[in-house]
């Protein structure tokens, strides 16, 4: 079926989605620090001098040294069946995530429901404004629909069509309706 010949019901307004807190009941980096202690505690060191390059030198450091088993993070059920159902009905779903592009890739092909994926990479944290700008830069001044979990998120929540906030904080539960309107909760 061509675009010109798809179903006008078809919703091709873009879902970007969180990765950490959010398609995932955890933070890679934590988790990756956390097995890098317990499993190889020898390169704690090493990862700790990509702190001289920033947080982003960091995370790509880290992401380096150890392998996070990806088959095995906590993924949100109903956040992976969000995706599946706006995928379906014609929505693009980009990962875009604070998290390294490696962890973000390997997230995408694991799950297979990613168009694309917009990560955090050696100079750029994807992280709140940054990935606010890097939304824009994907989609323009189109609107987009948003699935995130932080008080990093909250621009971007403001500035989406639709937000879809999952298991949100109590700080961040006490701006919606303040700031902008959750058009979804998912608080598992």
């Amino acid at each position: 079926m061509t675009p010109a010949s798809a179903p006008p019901d078809l919703d091709r307004t873009p879902l970007y989605v969180d990765l950490d807190g959010t398609l995932v009941a955890l933070d890679t980096l934590h988790e990756s620090l956390r097995r890098m202690v317990r499993r190889c505690p020898w390169r704690v060191p090493i990862a700790a001098l990509g702190l001289v390059g920033g947080r982003s030198a960091f995370k790509e450091k880290v992401s380096a040294l150890i392998e996070l088993p990806i088959a095995e993070l906590p993924y949100r059920a109903s956040v992976v069946e969000y995706v599946r159902s706006a995928r379906l009905a014609g929505q693009p779903a980009i990962l875009a995530t604070a998290a390294t592009t490696r962890i973000a890739e390997s997230v995408a092909e694991h799950l297979g429901l990613f168009d694309r994926v917009i990560a955090s990479d050696r100079t750029s944290n994807r992280k709140g404004g940054e990935k606010l700008r890097a939304i824009r830069a994907d989609v323009g001044d189109d609107p987009f629909d948003y699935a995130g979990d932080s008080r990093a998120d909250l621009a971007i929540f403001a500035a989406a069509r639709r937000s879809i906030v999952v298991c949100p904080s109590p700080a961040v539960r006490a701006q919606i309706g303040k700031s902008f309107t959750a058009h979804l909760l998912l608080d598992r």
